[in-house]
């Protein structure tokens, strides 16, 4: 799919499917996600902008490998099990994240595959970073996920957030079972507790 010049969403949902490609202005463009949800397996020739830059701050969110579920994705709910798949979001330019009402987020499935988000040229982070389990899945002790990474981290920014679904990474006792690092410019999330 190409799209001639730039693309503004105010809302709703833009899904990839089955690995598409979707050039913006030939690659050197921006597709600005202002509202709603870019979701999915594919790519983005391209530049991606999540939110807005001043004023209003409605929730833009950027869901990996997701597929249209029911409702809504939100940051901070997850998905059903039927609506997981492990795909990639690529990004071939930069992408920005322009207010704390942003989120990208990622999951994994019932076998353990993963999705995740790879930027190719550099990303300014804010808002949230979500990391959600299949309920089905129990990762062992070391096992880690490279959920996000990106060419480089602008301005040593940071997601604000990092959410990690709650009860799915919880052990028996209600401790938390995981923990999040960062090196250079790749986001790792380890877990820490024995099934």
């Amino acid at each position: 799919m190409a799209i001639d010049n730039s693309a503004v969403q105010t809302g709703g949902m833009f899904e990839l499917r089955n690995r598409t490609t979707v050039a913006v202005a030939g690659g050197n463009g921006t597709l600005e996600i202002r509202e709603g949800t870019i979701l999915g397996d594919g790519t983005v020739s391209g530049n991606v902008d999540l939110g807005r830059a001043g004023g209003p701050s409605p929730s833009a969110n950027l869901c990996a490998g997701w597929t249209v579920p029911q409702g809504k994705p939100s940051m901070g709910q997850p998905p059903s099990p039927s609506e997981f798949i492990a795909g990639v979001f690529n990004i071939s330019g930069n992408l920005r994240m322009l207010n704390s009402n942003t989120g990208v987020s990622t999951a994994t499935t019932a076998g353990g595959a993963y999705s995740k988000v790879v930027v190719a040229g550099s990303a300014q982070l804010t808002g949230e970073f979500a990391f959600v389990r299949h309920p089905d899945y129990k990762p062992g002790k070391g096992t880690t996920f490279t959920a996000f990474t990106a060419g480089s981290i602008a301005n040593g920014s940071d997601f604000a957030t990092y959410y990690m679904g709650n009860e799915c990474w919880v052990d028996d006792l209600g401790r938390s079972r995981w923990t999040q690092r960062k090196a250079n410019a790749v986001g790792v999330v380890e877990v820490d507790g024995d099934d």
